[in-house]
């Protein structure tokens, strides 16, 4: 998916299972794009170690703000003004900018669903109870398809012990979306 991208200090998956990988030594790091009410979900897990994007340093103009919509949102009859509402809160944060107030001050007018892209790092074992604490049917559809994303690019032996653990839960959240 171009919302994940998996890193390693192994070139591949396959290569860490060789290397006889342990839950406790193994560190998985994966770049996600989401909005940024996802990346807050994720931070929760204070285990993981986060590097974000921020709106403070980087030059926000309308070629590259971002919007990340759920799917549901973007078949609703209201996406019109969804559209008219985020277009206002962006021109409003630049009209922010040219007045001379900072990026700081500014971002209070971005909206929730302005995407941003940042590497979550933690071991085997962190991934795993972030999966079984997000993969469920409690959670968002978003975050569930997110959670979907990572699962299926984990490497088949890891992708099995975390079944076993969460298949119920992750059962019931495919369903869900």
């Amino acid at each position: 998916s171009d919302l994940i991208k998996y890193s390693s200090k192994y070139d591949t998956f396959e290569k860490a299972i060789k290397a006889d990988f342990k839950r406790d030594e193994t560190l998985f790091s994966f770049e996600i794009t989401s909005a940024r009410y996802i990346s807050q979900q994720f931070e929760r897990h204070r285990n993981f170690s986060y590097a974000e994007r921020s709106l403070r340093f980087v030059a926000a103009d309308k070629e590259n703000f971002e919007i990340v919509l759920p799917q549901e949102l973007q078949n609703s009859s209201k996406l019109k003004e969804v559209k008219q509402y985020l277009k206002q809160s962006i021109e409003l944060y630049l009209q922010l900018r040219e007045i001379g107030l900072s990026k700081d001050d500014c971002r209070s007018a971005v909206p929730l669903c302005t995407a941003t892209k940042f590497v979550a790092t933690a071991q085997l074992t962190w991934w795993m109870d972030f999966l079984n604490k997000r993969y469920i049917p409690a959670a968002s559809k978003e975050m569930i398809r997110l959670c979907q994303q990572i699962y299926n690019q984990l490497p088949a032996a890891v992708r099995d012990i975390i079944y076993k653990s969460c298949k119920e839960n992750m059962e019931k959240a495919n369903d869900k979306v």
